[in-house]
């Protein structure tokens, strides 16, 4: 395909992709209308990007776990090319220790790799200097030090909640749908 060079941009190359991907649809009822092409995550900021991410971890946190919520069932499906065989892998040392400190994860669930990004986010300020400077600056370098070990993680999150009726929630309807 065609598109396929815009792959090397990163996560914005994969989102760029899937714009275009969906703007190019054969069947003109597939093509989104300009609302949806102007609500697409290629057009947000690290910001919102970041509170995207924060508020679906938020959201799937306080799901019925059994049986599983229908939602969480489509997070984790497809997990390992979203993850890995063990997201653990792809951080670093010194941010893997100071995770571990406070609880233990599960290194092939996508759920708890957004709970990882949540609670470091939200506790940014008492990291350690050391992993301070492997993560970055809030919002950019720390949403991009996990989109650049997760390129699919992004979009992986979107698909699951704008496929959803989770869309519709008062917690994202700033992310899909347009203001007055």
């Amino acid at each position: 395909m065609m598109l396929d060079g815009l792959e090397r941009f990163g996560e914005e190359g994969s989102e760029g992709v899937d714009l275009i991907t969906k703007m190019l649809s054969p069947e003109a009822p597939h093509r989104p209308d300009t609302s949806t092409i102007l609500l697409h995550p290629y057009f947000w900021d690290a910001g919102k990007r970041l509170n995207f991410l924060q508020d679906a971890s938020d959201r799937f946190e306080i799901m019925c776990r059994d049986p599983r919520d229908a939602n969480l069932v489509e997070l984790e499906r497809g997990a390992y090319d979203v993850v890995g065989a063990d997201w653990n892998a792809r951080l670093d040392k010194f941010f893997i220790e100071n995770l571990g400190k406070f609880r233990k994860y599960d290194g092939k669930s996508v759920q708890d790799l957004l709970r990882a990004l949540r609670n470091k986010k939200h506790h940014y300020q008492d990291l350690p200097d050391n992993v301070k400077r492997q993560v970055g600056p809030m919002p950019e370098g720390f949403l991009s030090y996990f989109t650049r070990r997760f390129p699919r993680l992004f979009l992986h999150v979107h698909s699951v909640i704008s496929e959803s009726s989770l869309k519709s929630e008062s917690m994202f309807r700033t992310y899909f749908e347009l203001a007055d």
